[in-house]
């Protein structure tokens, strides 16, 4: 059974929709997940046993990713969900094909933290961290559905998923036009 915690509604900003539209498949889809050789837990998606225990990941078993998922959404602890950035970077070392879901969410994580920090960078060095967030996200989840020998837009593509359009918007306007206010970032 997959613990998704909601703290965010979902039109309230991207917390609740990663929690639920990019971590869950991460936690449910054998597609997205690769089940550690280490300690190989069957799930109905897996294709086989031989398949499961074939693959590999950064993270040493179902503890430890467990940990570093409840790490990540401890909302109320700064220090816990640092730890759990911490995770995620020995992760980043690990493996160079960190799941999207996982390098994303943690990303936003520390930006949540550097933003609160007393210790902060400039308002615009910020919204710059923001601004490629959220393009390496959106262009994350579509570019692989680029499949036609015509580029689709992202827009277009974005709406198959069920990815908000504001979100794609703003990638839009990181991307090709003048980059949006931090406020504007930080309701993404």
């Amino acid at each position: 059974a997959c613990r998704v915690p909601v703290c965010f509604d979902l039109d309230k900003g991207v917390w609740g929709f990663f929690k639920i539209f990019i971590l869950t498949p991460v936690l449910l889809h054998s597609s997205l997940l690769r089940i550690s050789s280490r300690r190989p837990r069957p799930t109905k998606h897996a294709r086989s046993a031989r398949h499961m225990a074939a693959s590999a990941t950064p993270w040493a078993g179902w503890e430890e990713w467990e940990e570093v998922y409840a790490l990540l959404f401890a909302m109320d602890d700064p220090a816990a969900r640092s730890l759990g950035v911490e995770h995620v970077d020995i992760w980043r070392l690990r493996s160079k094909n960190l799941p999207l879901a996982v390098d994303a969410t943690a990303t936003l994580v520390e930006l949540a933290l550097i933003d609160c920090s007393p210790t902060r960078p400039s308002e615009h060095a910020r919204s710059l961290m923001y601004a490629m967030a959220i393009t390496r996200l959106v262009n994350g989840i579509v570019d692989p559905m680029q499949q036609a020998a015509r580029a689709s837009s992202v827009k277009r593509l974005a709406q198959t998923v069920g990815l908000p359009a504001s979100l794609v918007e703003l990638r839009h306007e990181c991307t090709h036009n003048r980059l949006p206010s931090l406020g504007r970032m930080r309701l993404a």
